[in-house]
Formats: C-alpha cells, structure tokens, sequence
C-alpha cells in the first residue's frame, strides 16, 4: 500500500540523513584527532627547541667562564713571571752596585796604603 511506500521512503530517507551525519560526525572526529595531533607534535617540537636552545645556551656559558678562567690563570702566571724577571733584574742591579763599592773601597783602601808607604 501507498501508506507502508511512504513510510520505507521516510525510513530510508532517515536512515541516509542519519548515514551521512555520522560520516560527517567520523570525518570531524578524524580531522580533530589529526589537528590535536599536530598541535602535540608542534608544542613538542617547540619544547626540545626550547630546551636544545638552553642547553646551547649553557654550552656557550660553560665555554666562556672556562675562557675567562684560562685568561685569569694566564694573567696570573704572566704577573708571576714579570714579577720574578724583575726581582732577579733588581738582584742584578743590587750585585752590580755592592761590586762597584767593593771595587772602589778595595781602590780607595790601595790609595790609602800607598798614600802611608809614600808618607813614611
């Protein structure tokens, strides 16, 4: 009967309407479980890029202190060194000076010791 037509068409109508709602329903599920997925993927790779950039960070740190303290150990070690150049060139010139005077009072004690043998 017309009646029973009408109603299997109603039916099928419904159930293709309620078919492609769920495929519609399926494909945004999918499309957002693919979009939460990249957003994931993005903040994790925002994250290691973070944490890569202050390991570099700290790497470069590390790097420049252990520079400064070689050049402060350098400096030292130059300091010491002019320090001792110049303490043994004042030793030197201490040497040089007592041997001049001994020279000169060895030669003015000669003076002396001929002046007497000339005075007697």
């Amino acid at each position: 009967d017309e009646w029973s037509v009408m109603t299997l068409y109603d039916d099928v109508r419904h159930y293709e309407e309620q078919r492609e709602l769920k495929a519609r329903l399926m494909q945004d599920k999918l499309r957002n479980r693919t979009e939460l997925a990249a957003q994931i993927d993005d903040k994790k790779r925002r994250k290691e890029q973070e944490k890569e950039a202050e390991r570099a960070a700290a790497q470069e740190q590390q790097r420049r202190f252990e520079e400064w303290e070689k050049e402060k150990v350098r400096s030292g070690r130059l300091k010491m060194e002019k320090a001792a150049r110049e303490r043994r060139e004042q030793d030197v010139l201490v040497q040089m000076v007592e041997q001049k005077r001994k020279v000169e009072a060895e030669e003015r004690m000669r003076e002396e010791q001929q002046a007497m043998v000339e005075l007697k």
